[in-house]
């Protein structure tokens, strides 16, 4: 069972198949803020509650809302995080395997995501734009 997004707009392509990486990108591109979930609150993991969405939260496969606004905000938040680690992996693709080495010495560095991974966001982007809102199934 993954992360189903199911759009009002039929006619975008929904993904599927996110069962480990849904909750990675939330987190990653820090579209968790926006849905009120994440690492930086009180619990790792938990959901800051708003009943106005329906049920449960943005990580729970049980119909979570995201309204159209939030699906355009979310598409830039993708499309920015997309731009500037497509950028980082370019140049982290160039280097050494020494260099990467040294780099990955320091306790507050690490491997910029693969591109699958970034592709992946930018297919949420994409998905995003054209969905007119989902509910996360």
């Amino acid at each position: 069972m993954g992360y189903d997004l199911m759009p009002k707009n039929k006619e975008a392509s929904s993904p599927h198949g996110m069962l480990f990486t849904w909750p990675l990108i939330l987190n990653e591109t820090g579209v968790c803020y926006l849905l009120g979930y994440g690492n930086n609150t009180v619990d790792i993991g938990s959901y800051v509650y708003n009943g106005s969405r329906g049920p449960g939260s943005p990580v729970s496969n049980d119909g979570f809302k995201v309204t159209a606004s939030e699906a355009k905000v979310m598409a830039k938040l993708f499309r920015g995080y997309v731009f500037v680690k497509r950028f980082i992996r370019e140049e982290w693709d160039k280097k050494t395997e020494d260099e990467k080495n040294r780099i990955l010495s320091y306790k507050t560095c690490k491997e910029p995501p693969s591109k699958e991974f970034i592709d992946k966001v930018e297919s949420l982007a994409e998905f995003c734009e054209k969905s007119g809102g989902f509910r996360i199934k």
